[in-house]
């Protein structure tokens, strides 16, 4: 079995933080523009008035 430099285990361990934090921004963007598209007030703490009757 070949063993690994000590750089090469840096080097993937960056890599995978790195593409995991990639993914999470890429999923943020997409939870972003989904919820603008669907014009949800969600989150604004309003209630509204049809309801409390």
């Amino acid at each position: 079995m070949k063993k690994t430099r000590p750089s090469n285990v840096i080097l993937r361990a960056f890599g995978a933080i790195f593409l995991s934090l990639v993914l999470f921004a890429i999923g943020a963007i997409i939870n972003h523009i989904l919820k603008q598209a669907r014009g949800s007030n969600e989150g604004l703490g309003e209630p509204e008035q049809e309801l409390v009757n």
